[in-house]
């Protein structure tokens, strides 16, 4: 394998979930990734010249590019886990969900806040990338836990295997749990911090019933509902977490059917969110149209370029291998000045160009910044289609 062919090639379709077992006795996950097997296995086959800043100058490789991908990466894998697991808790009996974690908006953020934190794999580095030439490199250079964690999101950006990838989230994700239970007990967080709780039955039928919990810290005061009063009790609380930590005001919307829409500032809002694609891949052909006949009627649309973008890899499969966005808020410090949102979109190509036939691949990104994450998106979008056309040799009017 070339020094290039390794290169952090990665796809969307980091969706390969983990099915999550559940058991009526125990409060949190079932333990089932007690090892990282899945992604030694994968990380022992990238050279520690891909991985370490300038131990070999024929890879060529850019350790901030790299930390941003793997980055990226791994919240991808997160946000999958997240989905997945709600959608299992969704799917399932008021029953099952009885003693099942349940996450929102707060919990999920205080999660990878802290599990995919440099500091947090820092501290686990020699779990986590066991070669001694990784370690040793590590002493010597004598870093920071912010280098270290970095040298982390290094290796992950260099494996091409969406399972190991998976494994290790999970297994950071256990390590938080047992390091830190307050992590999957909001509750019991506000509880110890002097607020109150309480949840009360709120309508529904007997076979789906509604509760509302309302936590209560000090100044602030959320509600939310759930199909089961721990769901409505966790949620509530883990709201509160975050609107006492951001110190925001909560604001209620009792016009919604059976739902508290809380309007809340994210747990930090100077994070990279990825994009949620969900349907935004559903996709009607009319009139006859090709898929490509679709995608140039809006290439050049700045409200239909973000999402012609995100079909690259359906249109162009053989060249764009894979489309990925994220947005990050600014919350501005001065009134003279408005708050801001950046998109960027990494685009992963192969441009043919490999001898003997071998994939060629090229990363390209932009980052376009606007007073709206719609705008900044369209920006971005228009940027990205604009690549995509040059790459493929594909002319667009405009």
């Amino acid at each position: 394998m070339s020094a290039r062919s390794y290169r952090y090639r990665y796809h969307h379709q980091v969706s390969r979930c983990f099915t999550l077992k559940r058991n009526r006795n125990f409060s949190t996950l079932e333990r089932t990734v007690s090892t990282l097997g899945v992604w030694h296995n994968a990380v022992e086959k990238i050279p520690p010249e891909a991985i370490i800043p300038g131990k070999d100058n024929k890879c060529n490789n850019d350790p901030k590019l790299a930390a941003f991908v793997g980055d990226k990466i791994l919240g991808a894998s997160f946000a999958r886990w997240i989905q997945k697991k709600q959608r299992n808790v969704s799917s399932s009996s008021v029953q099952d969900n009885a003693d099942t974690d349940v996450y929102d908006q707060g919990s999920a953020s205080i999660l990878a806040s802290v599990v995919l934190s440099n500091e947090f794999m820092a501290d686990r580095l020699s779990q986590i990338l066991p070669n001694p030439v990784h370690t040793e490199w590590a002493r010597q250079a004598n870093l920071g836990q912010h280098k270290l964690g970095t040298l982390v999101e290094a290796a992950v950006a260099a494996v091409d295997d969406h399972a190991a990838v998976e494994n290790l989230v999970e297994w950071l994700i256990e390590q938080g749990q047992e390091a830190d239970k307050n992590l999957f007990n909001p509750k019991g967080t506000l509880l110890r911090m002097g607020g109150s709780i309480e949840v009360d039955r709120h309508g529904g039928t007997d076979h789906n019933p509604r509760f509302l919990a309302t936590a209560v810290f000090q100044n602030f005061h959320v509600e939310a509902t759930g199909r089961t009063k721990k769901i409505a009790e966790q949620s509530a609380a883990s709201q509160c977490l975050v609107q006492v930590r951001d110190g925001g005001v909560v604001s209620l919307n009792s016009k919604e059917e059976d739902e508290h829409v809380t309007f809340a500032s994210p747990i930090a809002t100077e994070t990279w969110t990825p994009f949620d694609f969900g349907e935004e891949w559903s996709l009607t052909l009319k009139n006859g149209e090709s898929i490509l006949d679709w995608w140039q009627r809006g290439t050049n649309e700045p409200r239909k370029a973000f999402r012609r973008a995100l079909f690259g890899p359906k249109v162009f499969p053989e060249s764009v291998l894979s489309v990925d966005s994220w947005t990050r808020r600014y919350e501005s410090t001065s009134e003279e000045d408005d708050d801001s949102v950046v998109a960027s979109i990494v685009i992963v190509f192969d441009d043919k160009k490999g001898e003997n036939g071998t994939p060629n691949i090229v990363f390209w990104s932009t980052a376009q910044i606007a007073s709206s994450a719609n705008k900044a998106r369209s920006m971005a979008g228009l940027d990205a289609n604009a690549e995509i056309s040059r790459l493929v040799g594909f002319k667009t009017d405009g």
